[in-house]
């Protein structure tokens, strides 16, 4: 960030909780947004305004732009939820907990700026070559579905030893019939 930003300049920085990132990332396997690094960069310089907002004096209706270019609205809320501070940007709720330093302010928000689904998916099919298959992708022909019965078990696993610390450990369950050998 030192080459955008300047060092006689006050920042104030919108970082999003923990939870605010997990919302987009896959579960299990799928498109993570964040594997684009424009995406990433972009989302994270517009987490950034250019000047130093004090979450208690802000007037309603302040405008600052990012460092990204864009323009963060400030409006405040008769009523926040618990742990929130009445103000929002960009309609996002700041979590309770700001604090100034050096060359600005740090203020938290509970959901990520200028991110939406359409954007992702938007960012889905350009990025196609970025989605995580399933772990089970191309197993489907190997594993018996019509001949299963309760006195047989199959393993996913070609080689179910090799999962398991020590030859020969892995669970019973495992060793009584592989559907895929080595």
């Amino acid at each position: 960030m030192s080459i955008i930003c300047f060092p006689d300049t006050k920042y104030t920085a919108l970082i999003p909780m923990d939870n605010a990132f997990q919302s987009w990332y896959p579960i299990d396997w799928g498109f993570n947004p964040f594997d684009v690094k424009s995406f990433s960069r972009k989302t994270i310089l517009d987490h950034f305004l250019v000047g130093e907002v004090d979450q208690e004096t802000v007037a309603n209706g302040a405008e600052f732009k990012t460092v990204g270019g864009r323009t963060v609205r400030f409006t405040r809320v008769a009523s926040p939820r618990p742990g929130r501070t009445g103000l929002q940007a960009n309609g996002v709720d700041l979590v309770e907990g700001g604090t100034d330093v050096a060359h600005g302010t740090l203020l938290f928000v509970d959901s990520l700026l200028f991110v939406d689904i359409d954007q992702v998916n938007r960012l889905n099919e350009q990025h196609k070559y970025l989605v995580s298959g399933s772990p089970m992708t191309g197993w489907e022909d190997e594993i018996p579905t019509t001949s299963y019965s309760t006195d047989h078990a199959y393993s996913i696993f070609r080689n179910p030893d090799l999962c398991f610390p020590r030859r020969g450990t892995a669970p019973s369950f495992f060793r009584t019939r592989t559907a895929c050998s080595t």
